[in-house]
């Protein structure tokens, strides 16, 4: 049965023409975002050499001193030959005179030492000697030794996950004014994690590290301001906190601030201001600010209108499995603007997007079922989809209401059995 079929055009325009609620105005899916950034953390990073001699020391009377016993010539030689300074790099010999160091009970090297347990530098990997070593340097107070040994508990590596021991031994370096620790903690006091849920001491902790000018701190505290969580809303401050950290090439700063240049939200509305972040932040690979980028390009939003740049930022954001890029991405090439005309291509891009019930993509493709611009046109198929996009666009409920009218009703009968076999295969997206 043949009908007009929907106005995808005017679809289309209506999704373009306003921004979608995104993960940064979503308080509970930030949490996870900045926990799981935050406790990748624990890696090697190049020890400092620690001398306590008050002139340089030669090579030589290290070497001396060391091979006498004395614990801190020890860790220091362990550690020029960890930097490859004066000597030839050499993991396996840094390891052995860090830990004749550490045997001594020299905290340094314990911290130094588990490390490289950890990371299987010079020794063998082993996750259990790296918590035992870490514990022993976190007993005599050693600040990173303390904040380590907590992420350790919370992944559950070389010791049991207790978020409950995490949140002591944060606590302990975080009293030191470890910056670290101080944002793990905010963290663990935001997610109710190891301590009782608390907002307000949460943005306490943020803001000691974000003071000490840690990015992820200062991002999570403009966050904090942006949203009213533990302190009063205030979109200037968060605007502040936003951009000290987008200083420091936060992808995620930039990308936040460029949404407050967008809304003028603590800052002037500044299209072109919000171009620079986004830009900034989608260079990163951060996949929200690729969308966003390639919207600006789309609607000439703070720069000239390039469909040619917006297919080039949705498709970076597409593959990034972003599903309202895709599905502009699917649109562009149903136009032919800024790529090759294609249902095929659009198609695909459609699909993608649809599966992840994105309900524009599904009315889409309600749209080349109808107009049969794959195939023949198939009303089941439109049938599926548009019920689908029926959910949240009051165009595709309308429009489904009319041809339902219209068809057999057999073709409606086995579309709305489509419609449930989708739902059954996707009960996460469906929610």
């Amino acid at each position: 049965m043949k009908h007009n079929g929907m106005n995808r055009r005017n679809l289309h325009t209506a999704q373009a023409s306003s921004y979608p609620n995104n993960e940064s105005r979503n308080p509970t899916a930030r949490r996870r975002v900045l926990i799981a950034a935050v406790l990748s953390l624990l890696t090697l990073a190049a020890c400092p050499l620690r001398s306590h001699a008050t002139q340089p020391e030669s090579l030589a009377s290290i070497e001396a001193r060391a091979k006498a016993g004395d614990t801190r010539a020890e860790y220091n030689l362990g550690v020029l030959y960890l930097l490859g300074k004066g000597v030839q790099q050499d993991s396996t010999a840094a390891a052995a005179w860090i830990g004749k160091s550490a045997d001594q009970g020299y905290a340094p090297a314990e911290f130094d030492l588990g490390l490289l347990n950890l990371n299987g530098q010079g020794v063998p990997e082993n996750d259990q000697q790296a918590a035992s070593l870490l514990r022993k340097a976190a007993d005599q107070g050693y600040a990173e030794a303390e904040r380590n040994l907590a992420v350790l508990y919370v992944r559950g590596q070389g010791v049991p996950q207790d978020d409950t021991q995490a949140a002591l031994w944060f606590l302990k370096a975080a009293a030191q004014g470890n910056q670290r620790a101080q944002l793990n903690l905010g963290i663990l006091n935001l997610n109710g994690q190891g301590v009782p849920q608390d907002d307000a001491l949460a943005a306490i902790w943020f803001r000691k590290a974000a003071e000490q000018g840690d990015p992820l701190a200062q991002a999570n505290l403009a966050e904090m301001y942006l949203h009213g969580k533990g302190l009063a809303q205030d979109y200037v401050q968060a605007a502040s906190w936003y951009r000290k950290a987008a200083d420091q090439g936060s992808a995620l700063a930039q990308y936040n601030l460029g949404l407050l240049n967008i809304y003028g939200q603590g800052v002037p509305h500044d299209d072109a201001q919000a171009v620079i972040w986004l830009r900034g932040a989608a260079e990163q690979g951060h996949a929200k600010a690729q969308y966003y980028l390639g919207h600006m390009y789309l609607k000439g939003q703070g720069v000239s209108q390039d469909y040619a740049q917006a297919a080039l930022w949705f498709r970076k954001a597409a593959e990034q499995g972003i599903a309202l890029a895709q599905t502009n991405l699917g649109q562009l090439y149903v136009d032919g603007h800024g790529v090759p005309q294609s249902y095929q291509e659009a198609f695909a891009w459609f699909l993608k997007a649809a599966d992840q019930n994105e309900p524009f993509a599904q009315g889409s493709l309600a749209v080349m079922y109808a107009k049969g611009q794959l195939n023949p046109a198939n009303p089941a198929q439109e049938i599926m989809w548009l019920t689908l996009a029926s959910e949240k666009i009051s165009a595709a409920k309308t429009y489904l209401d009319e041809i339902s009218k219209k068809m057999p009703p057999e073709q409606i009968a086995e579309g709305r059995r489509l419609t449930q076999q989708w739902l059954a295969a996707h009960p996460q997206e469906a929610q």
